[in-house]
């Protein structure tokens, strides 16, 4: 494997229609992704950063909680060749401004309800407005079906029979 998304196209190649991801929505549901619909999904952000002007060599700064966007804009990062630069969801004034001063990002994604800690720069855009469904953790509703079982730890798992819970 040369890089993460070599690793990351093998996996999706042997998993395909398996689970590869749980996840908790922002309502508390549970959904699971197989490994094809969170590559559908990367891609699908990856489109999204293209159409903002976002492109190799470009930094984007991602001010998010732990939730499965997070791993879309990973992916969309990592195929376009753009840095990600993650900021801490507890970060605030002084402490976004000094890693966006440093950063030069040419995007900021964060929350909606995040979007006004970043004052009136137009570089800042909601993840919510980037992936359109996300809302309810999902860009769609379709390709997510609940998972199985109840509250878990938040915690990836390594084994490749197992999903990555967030």
């Amino acid at each position: 494997m040369s890089d993460l998304l070599d690793a990351f196209e093998a996996a999706r190649v042997a998993r395909g229609g398996a689970r590869a991801l749980e996840y908790r929505a922002p309502d508390g549901s549970r959904h699971g992704l197989t490994a094809l619909q969170v590559a559908e999904r990367g891609r699908r952000m990856a489109e999204a950063l293209t159409a903002r002007g976002v492109g190799d060599g470009d930094r984007v700064v991602v001010h998010l909680a732990n939730r499965v966007e997070f791993i879309d804009l990973l992916l969309a990062c990592l195929r376009l060749g753009v840095i990600l630069v993650p900021a801490n969801v507890l970060y605030r004034g002084r402490e976004l401004g000094h890693i966006v001063g440093d950063a030069e990002p040419k995007l900021i994604v964060t929350a909606a309800e995040h979007v006004a800690l970043f004052g009136d720069d137009d570089r800042v855009v909601s993840v919510e407005q980037l992936a359109p469904g996300s809302d309810t953790g999902s860009p769609s509703a379709a390709a997510s079906a609940p998972a199985a079982g109840g509250a878990g730890p938040k915690a990836a798992s390594i084994a490749n029979e197992t999903p990555a819970l967030i």
